[in-house]
């Protein structure tokens, strides 16, 4: 019996990387796991209670393999609003930190 081949799906999911979803105000995203790592060096930078918070809950539910929903205080919301503009301080379009950073900014305006 021969070796598998992947599927085209499977292989583009590969090069592409593996997708962490994030949902906050019934908006879920989907970023890279290397997007989520620059996320958690960016809320651990602010060195601030509220941003270690949302970074200890991201990073604990994305370990136990559960899908992360946040429901974040003002003030967690605020940092981690700080945390993405820090990391990726120009828009991009393709960007899932970027999609992210965009839901934030709406849930402290308040729409």
């Amino acid at each position: 019996m021969g070796k598998r081949v992947a599927g085209p799906r499977r292989l583009m999911r590969r090069l592409v990387g593996a997708r962490v979803e994030i949902t906050i105000a019934r908006q879920t995203i989907a970023i890279t796991e290397e997007e989520l790592s620059r996320l958690l060096r960016g809320l651990a930078e602010l060195r601030v209670t509220a941003a270690a918070s949302v970074a200890e809950e991201i990073s604990a539910l994305h370990l136990a393999g559960i899908r992360v929903q946040l429901l974040p205080s003002k003030p967690e919301l605020q940092a981690l609003n700080t945390a993405l503009r820090a990391v990726e301080p120009i828009s991009r379009g393709g960007s899932g930190l970027t999609r992210l950073r965009t839901v934030c900014e709406a849930c402290i305006a308040g729409t």
